[in-house]
């Protein structure tokens, strides 16, 4: 089961069904994986940490989202491969001041509850006996189902925290596994001009936001049981940080509703593997970020061989098109891999339209469909010239290729 399970590569593979560590989102995969601030408009976004799911309950009633086409994955192996690899995910939401209304009396928090499927198919690969010898092609995937549950807190700053649970089945060509996997996650920003704001003068309000974020998440915590073997073994436990900071200017409209003309956010993400073979068994890590230091690693930028690594950033224009890049780094002298992204939003379309034409405010459905309804189309793609060749071989990450699309409801 080992020598199949980590097809994954660069994600952490010590352990069982790394692929559970796999960025699913097409849009953060445009930025090798990242968390954003954005996070909170991206139905996909809780698998990557559960904590963001109590965010997008203050701000969606509903997220959704999937692949129109599955994901060829590292299709650049140096063996023939087919890997498939695809996702979708339904999110709920009740903010904070609905559930007082209902209540009619105060209440601290909003809640969020999600729903999520990974299906990755390997296709037939090759399979050997323990001698090494070559036996033949045998049928391979590998699949989870997952549920999440958050709270998210918005006053002075804004805070969610949630658990995923997912129940995982992989087949491995003879070799058959379960496991319940299990990810905890937070996520805290600080809106730096809110604060600034003085209650209930407008002359206060400024057209710039100033958002830091950091953000922790701990993922596949639980063991996996295959049916040949009388003992369990440890999933690929992994402990990841994130760091940001997100800029930008807004328009007020004459319904006081804000417009984000420009926004740009950058982060850093290291990330760790928190379990490791030790002789005939494993040994965890107590310390939940592995070997990330958050300064020398983080905020100084610092190369450390004993992490992965993740750098990304978007700018936004209209809330209509964001452009993303991102850069992953291995490992010791894994591999490294850039990565470069696409996302068109159908609200800021519609917030422009009626910006122009004024007539339209009052024209119900094209206010439903600026305030309430957005869809957006999220394209990304892996690996380019720079880093073609690693080690002889050509990329194997050369050429995946994400398309997803999802829809959200305020």
């Amino acid at each position: 089961s080992f020598s199949v399970s980590r097809v994954a590569l660069g994600y952490n593979t010590n352990g069982e069904m790394s692929f559970l560590n796999m960025p699913p989102s097409p849009a953060a995969n445009g930025m090798a994986g990242v968390l954003m601030m954005s996070a909170v408009h991206d139905p996909f976004s809780p698998m990557i940490n559960p904590g963001i799911i109590g965010l997008m309950a203050q701000q969606h009633r509903l997220t959704a989202g999937f692949y129109p086409e599955r994901t060829e994955w590292i299709p650049n192996m140096w063996f023939e491969s087919n890997y498939r690899y695809s996702s979708r995910a339904l999110n709920l939401g009740i903010s904070r001041q609905r559930i007082e209304r209902w209540a009619k009396q105060s209440f601290p928090f909003g809640i969020g509850l999600g729903y999520n499927e990974v299906n990755f198919d390997y296709g037939e690969i090759p399979y050997f006996d323990d001698q090494h010898q070559y036996l033949g092609t045998v049928d391979s995937w590998a699949n989870s189902k997952g549920v999440s549950v958050g709270a998210g807190y918005d006053g002075v700053v804004q805070a969610g925290i949630g658990l995923s649970s997912k129940y995982t089945a992989a087949h491995y060509g003879i070799s058959k596994g379960t496991a319940i996997a299990h990810d905890i996650g937070l996520v805290v920003q600080l809106p730096v001009m809110d604060l600034l704001r003085k209650p209930n003068i407008d002359s206060s309000w400024s057209p710039f936001f100033v958002t830091p974020r950091i953000a922790y998440a701990m993922t596949s915590i639980g063991k996996a049981r295959y049916e040949e073997s009388l003992e369990s073994s440890p999933l690929a436990r992994t402990g990841r940080m994130t760091l940001g900071l997100a800029v930008g200017v807004t328009l007020r409209n004459p319904d006081n509703s804000e417009w984000a003309v420009v926004s740009l956010e950058a982060a850093i993400q290291g990330e760790d593997g928190l379990v490791f073979p030790d002789q005939n068994s494993y040994r965890y890590l107590m310390n939940p970020l592995g070997d990330i230091h958050v300064f020398k690693d983080l905020i100084l930028g610092k190369r450390n061989k004993l992490i992965e690594k993740t750098k990304g950033w978007e700018i936004s224009l209209l809330e209509v098109i964001s452009f993303r890049r991102g850069a992953y780094e291995g490992a010791g002298n894994g591999w490294r891999y850039e990565t470069e992204g696409i996302g068109i939003r159908s609200g800021g379309i519609f917030k422009l339209v009626r910006r122009l034409e004024p007539r339209l405010s009052a024209n119900r459905i094209i206010n439903f469909l600026t305030d309430h309804l957005e869809v957006e189309y999220s394209e990304s793609k892996w690996a380019q010239e720079k880093y073609r060749v690693v080690y002889g071989y050509e990329n194997p990450y050369d050429g995946t290729k994400y398309q997803g699309l999802s829809i959200s409801i305020r």
